[in-house]
């Protein structure tokens, strides 16, 4: 019993989770369309992820010097934007103070991790399904079993 508690325990989002979801949410909200939208094509017309993924990470191989300034203008902004929503409204001049190379940042980690997303969300769809048939073989073999001998 303490074993399965322990396990839905661990499964559970903290507080500090949910607040970091929450403010990343934020700040990715101006491409998250264009995620979804990417995602949702992925998984429609079954084309490779890869070739998405492994260019966006090594876009941000080379821009590896300019991860520090786009941290920095995140915070800001983050900052902004969570003082504009205590106050009641929400402020999109905040998105303004990203440079053009913290944009180009901004969409190419957005687009991997949509790609991973994806490579998720297939990997776990690909086990689901060898599960249900293993369970279909299994449930066959009892089945001709019971007519055999029951």
């Amino acid at each position: 019993m303490s074993e399965t508690s322990d396990n839905s325990r661990n499964k559970q989002i903290s507080a500090v989770e949910a607040v970091f979801m929450g403010a990343a949410a934020l700040v990715a909200a101006p491409v998250l369309p264009i995620v979804i939208l990417y995602i949702y094509l992925m998984l429609k017309t079954n084309r490779k992820e890869n070739w998405v993924l492994y260019p966006s990470i090594a876009v941000l191989i080379l821009l590896c010097t300019k991860i520090g300034a786009f941290f920095t203008e995140t915070a800001h902004i983050a900052v902004t934007l969570v003082k504009g929503l205590i106050n009641g409204h929400f402020p999109i001049s905040a998105y303004g103070q990203y440079s053009i190379l913290s944009w180009v940042i901004l969409g190419v980690l957005s687009l991997a991790v949509a790609s991973y997303a994806v490579k998720r969300i297939r990997y776990n769809h690909q086990r689901e399904q060898a599960g249900i048939s293993t369970l279909e073989r299994q449930y066959s073999k009892n089945e001709r079993w019971a007519r055999c001998y029951g």
